[in-house]
């Protein structure tokens, strides 16, 4: 909502590619697309590719620089200093799989980018890191994670196709194919089902 309220149109694709999990463009208009994973992982997407968009305007992305610049940047917008710190336990780290547990739901962000942001601030030491990741990894969790939540849709979409319909008469069939698209296709680029 905050990106759709800032001008930047968001979309789902079903699949953006193996190796891409979303990608932006900025210009007139900017937009974020979005591959369909999981909700935390959607949020740090999105966060990432605001990065590229406010960060990296006129730069080319995709380097370890921008993409590291741009992960960080997703965790301090999804998991701010000050409330982070306060609410990230302290040692001795007993329960501290539930304490994350608690925080994923409480922040909406994943169990990984917990982890790199305690160690990015501090409140974990190296040691204490790779200890969580390992873990992380051994339960399988980097790939699919426990106590995921509902994901945000996109709204700008949906009601610019309602607009067009009730203000031009205007379907999604014939943005289709002004597009020169079936409309399975533009269901799939929009992220839009039919009748929404």
């Amino acid at each position: 909502r905050i990106v759709e309220k800032a001008g930047v149109p968001v979309a789902c694709f079903g699949d953006v590619g193996e190796k891409v999990d979303a990608f932006s463009r900025a210009g007139q208009p900017s937009i974020v697309v979005l591959s369909n994973k999981s909700a935390s992982r959607c949020r740090r997407d999105l966060a990432h590719e605001i990065a590229h968009l406010v960060l990296h305007r006129n730069r080319p992305t995709g380097t370890p620089d921008t993409e590291r610049e741009a992960d960080h940047f997703a965790r301090a917008f999804l998991l701010p200093r000050d409330g982070f710190r306060r609410e990230f336990p302290r040692p001795p780290f007993s329960g501290i799989w539930e304490a994350l547990f608690q925080l994923k739901i409480r922040w909406r962000a994943s169990l990984a980018d917990l982890i790199l942001r305690a160690a990015d601030l501090s409140l974990i030491n190296g040691v204490q890191y790779l200890r969580l990741y390992k873990d992380l990894s051994k339960q399988g969790w980097l790939k699919a994670e426990p106590y995921e939540f509902d994901g945000e849709s996109p709204e700008i979409l949906p009601v610019v196709f309602e607009q067009l319909k009730t203000s031009k008469g205007v379907d999604r069939s014939e943005v289709a194919r002004d597009l020169g698209w079936n409309l399975a296709t533009l269901v799939e680029i929009t992220g839009i089902p039919l009748e929404s």
